[in-house]
Parts: structure tokens; sequence; C-alpha cells
């Protein structure tokens, strides 16, 4: 039998090869939505926390992200984050994504 799907570098095996439009908070939804309409093979979540959340939140906001953008079936991630939101990162921050950092 033959697998029809991809291989990633760090061994795990994705059916899909879609690259996710990840909102960082609820107001970047509706960007994320228009923007993966657009990009063939593109897709989005709805993420409703983020800009009100409360600290005790937050690391489980991350993680739940996290989660998505470390899918097999996720070849690559677009994430859109409004510089108004209180948990927007600094230009010298980067993201831990399952031990790929991306700035």
């Amino acid at each position: 039998m033959q697998f029809w799907g991809y291989k990633r570098k760090e061994g795990r095996a994705g059916i899909r090869n879609h690259v996710l439009i990840l909102p960082t908070c609820a107001c970047g939804s509706g960007s994320c939505r228009i923007v993966a309409s657009q990009v063939r093979g593109a897709v989005n979540i709805v993420f409703n926390t983020g800009c009100s959340d409360v600290a005790a939140n937050t690391a489980m906001s991350q993680k739940v992200l996290t989660g998505f953008a470390c899918n097999p079936n996720v070849y690559g991630v677009v994430i859109i984050c409004l510089l108004y939101t209180s948990d927007a990162a600094d230009e010298e921050d980067s993201v831990d994504l399952g031990g790929r950092r991306i700035r």
C-alpha cells in the first residue's frame, strides 16, 4: 500500500498540506478569514479570546494556538496580529512553535 501523504522534517506525517492563517486574538479572526479565502490551500481558525483575555488564560490560549500551528496537516503558518492588542509581541520577541522558533 502506498501512502499519499506528506512526511514532515521531524518525521511526522500529514495527509493535507495546508497553510494556516492564524490570528492571535478575536479581532484578527476576520482578517484571517479574508486572507484564507484568497489563498488556495489556506485555512483559518476563529479564535475568540486574546485581546481581553485574563492573565491566567494567556498560557492556555498560547498552548491552543501552538497546537493548531504544529498540526502535521499544516505545512506553514501565517500569524496575523493586530498591533493594538495587549498580547502583541514586539519586534525582538519570537514565538516557539513546538521547537521551531519564528519571528
